[in-house]
C-alpha cells in the first residue's frame, strides 16, 4: 500500500536534514498586522486593556516547521524573530489564525509585513514591541491622496520604529477589497527581490523620498501599487520564481 509519510528523516545525515528545514523556512510571504477591534465580543473575556494584534498570514505560514522539533527550531531561531504574546492571544481569539502554533515567529527577510492604514499604522508599531519593530525589513501600507501632506510623518515614523526598513511598498487609491487587494496577488510578496526599476516608479518623486527616509545605511526601494494598474506592474516585474 502506497504511504505519503517518511518515516527515515531522522536517518538522514545531519547536514542534509539542517538543509531541509532550511528550504522549508525560507518561504517569502506576507503577514498583515492590525490592531484588534476594542469592541470585538470575541474578547469579552480579555482581561487587559490592551487588545494586541490581529496577526493575519497571507498564504500558509512558514514558522510551524520550526516549531516541529528542537532541531527545526534551532535552525528557525537563526533569522527569525518572536512576535509579542499579546498579538499571538488576539490572533488566537478574533482571527483565523487560531490554529496556528503560538507564539508566532516572522523571518524579517523573507517577510512584508503590511501594517494596514495610515494613521493607524503608528499604533500597530507601537504594540509590535520596539524590538521587533525594530527587525522589520519589508513594510507595507495603504495610503490615500487625500493625506499626501502627511507622507513625511509617515516616514517619520518608518526611520524611527523600522531603522533597517529595505522596502516599503504603498498601496495608493487601491478599489476593490477582499482577494482583489495587491497583497492577495502571488507575486506580492515577491516585490523585495524585484530587479529593475521599482514598481510605480512615476508616481512620486524619487528625490523626496531620498531626503524624507535617509538614514545613515541606505534609502530604502520604494514601490507604489495605484488604481486599477497594481496587476499589470507586478505581473510584468521581473522577479525570482516562488520557490527563491
Amino acid at each position: 500500500m502506497a504511504t505519503t509519510t517518511f518515516t527515515c528523516f531522522a536517518r538522514l545525515p545531519a547536514e542534509l536534514r539542517l538543509l531541509i528545514w532550511e528550504d522549508a523556512l525560507s518561504v517569502r510571504i506576507a503577514l498583515a498586522v492590525s490592531v484588534a477591534p476594542p469592541l470585538a465580543p470575541e474578547l469579552a473575556l480579555a482581561t487587559n486593556e490592551d487588545l494586541g494584534l490581529v496577526l493575519d498570514w497571507i498564504g500558509p505560514a512558514p514558522y510551524p516547521v520550526g516549531l516541529s522539533c528542537n532541531e527545526a527550531r534551532h535552525v528557525m531561531e537563526k533569522s527569525y524573530v518572536q512576535l509579542p504574546a499579546h498579538a499571538a492571544a488576539a490572533a488566537a481569539a478574533i482571527s483565523a489564525s487560531t490554529a496556528l502554533p503560538h507564539p508566532h515567529w516572522f523571518d524579517p527577510d523573507k517577510t512584508i509585513v503590511h501594517l494596514g492604514e495610515w494613521p493607524g499604522m503608528g499604533k500597530v508599531l507601537t504594540r509590535l514591541g520596539a524590538d521587533a519593530a525594530s527587525r522589520l525589513k519589508h513594510v507595507a501600507l495603504v495610503f490615500h491622496p487625500r493625506q499626501l501632506s502627511d507622507f513625511s510623518q509617515v516616514c517619520g515614523e518608518l526611520k524611527k520604529h523600522c531603522p533597517d526598513m529595505r522596502t516599503l511598498v504603498v498601496e495608493w487609491t487601491i478599489a476593490g477589497d477582499g482577494a482583489e487587494l495587491p497583497r492577495f496577488h502571488p507575486r506580492y510578496p515577491l516585490i523585495p527581490v524585484c530587479t529593475g526599476r521599482e514598481l510605480g516608479s512615476g508616481l512620486l518623486d524619487r528625490s523626496l523620498l531620498q531626503i524624507i527616509l535617509s538614514t545613515t545605511e541606505q534609502v530604502p526601494a520604494f514601490h507604489m501599487l495605484s488604481g486599477s494598474g497594481w496587476r499589470r506592474e507586478l505581473d510584468a516585474a521581473s522577479v525570482p520564481g516562488p520557490s527563491t
